[in-house]
């Protein structure tokens, strides 16, 4: 398996409108950046934290709901957007609904397994918040 490289020239945004923004910074003497808006698929979801997966090929995405915490994978296309003036649509890879019950997720991390024969599996860890009762 390849070293694979991380994007430096972008930079992600969870929104409280509901919305990712994903900007492409490849110049930063220009006056307009590429970006992307991702809605998340349900409504009235509020994305909480944002991160890589799979190297820079995919963006995992989570977000809270009345009904709890989920987690979006979001798989980008192969078109070279390099010659584009607007960055493709992802498409999205899998969700998970309800994986922190109804608390709010406030750290993501994606990876991918690399130690001894692991085989590249992508590994996605996530922190909820937790409510301290004091007697």
């Amino acid at each position: 398996m390849a070293n694979v490289k991380l994007p430096k020239d972008i930079v992600i945004s969870a929104c409280l409108d509901g919305v990712v923004r994903v900007f492409k910074l490849d110049d930063a003497t220009s006056k307009s950046f590429k970006f992307l808006r991702i809605n998340l698929p349900a409504a009235g979801s509020h994305p909480t934290a944002v991160t890589f997966s799979d190297g820079a090929s995919s963006l995992v995405v989570a977000a809270q709901t009345l009904s709890g915490s989920s987690l979006y994978m979001y798989s980008g296309t192969s078109e070279d957007t390099k010659q584009q003036t607007k960055l493709p649509l992802p498409e999205i890879k899998w969700e998970h609904r309800k994986v922190h019950e109804e608390k709010a997720i406030i750290t993501l991390v994606g990876t991918s397994a690399s130690y001894g024969s692991a085989d590249g599996t992508t590994i996605i860890a996530s922190c909820s918040e937790e409510i301290l009762e004091f007697d």
